[in-house]
């Protein structure tokens, strides 16, 4: 295979370990996982999600303590451009979640980008840096509790069907 061809495919397996990566922030966020959440950035790693700079541990941590059911992230464009050991994206996000405020329920829904820029370190693709945009965010009261639904509920824990599926449960 030619350098170029070599390159080119080098670069698409970088693009798919990133693609990973924001993945794996998802379900981490969507289930509560705040070991999953930390996995997806490098220990030094700087992020502003719109209450200025923390540590990923201070994300991962208010992320488990989040008083919220129902949490669900849809990823939508996701632009990566990739230079050596760095590589930079940005990537649309949609989220909804079942809140409790004063006793009453309420949908969040959230529209805004991440822009990241990842670090390939130890040959794993990390967040180094994250800056949360938003683009719009609104609070829909519920009018009346609802009923769960029949059949198999999302938790945001590891009881969740997600981590219990592969031993056949």
């Amino acid at each position: 295979m030619s350098e170029l061809h070599e390159a080119e495919l080098r670069t698409l397996l970088d693009k798919a370990q990133i693609h990973d990566a924001l993945m794996r922030y998802s379900r981490g966020v969507d289930r509560g996982d705040g070991e999953l959440v930390i996995s997806v950035f490098h220990p030094d790693a700087t992020l502003d999600m719109g209450r200025g700079p923390m540590p990923p541990a201070a994300l991962a941590e208010g992320i488990t303590k989040m008083p919220a059911t129902g949490t669900m992230h849809f990823i939508g464009n996701e632009y990566v451009e990739v230079d050596g050991d760095t590589a930079y994206s940005e990537t649309y996000f949609i989220s909804y979640a079942t809140i409790t405020d004063s006793d009453k329920s309420a949908t969040r829904s959230r529209g805004g980008r991440y822009l990241d820029r990842f670090e390939r370190r130890n040959g794993q693709w990390k967040i180094a840096r994250r800056l949360l945009v938003d683009e719009w965010s609104r609070i829909d009261d519920l009018p009346a509790s609802m009923a769960p639904p029949a059949g198999r509920v999302g938790l945001r824990s590891k009881d969740d069907p997600v981590y219990t599926f592969r031993n056949g449960d």
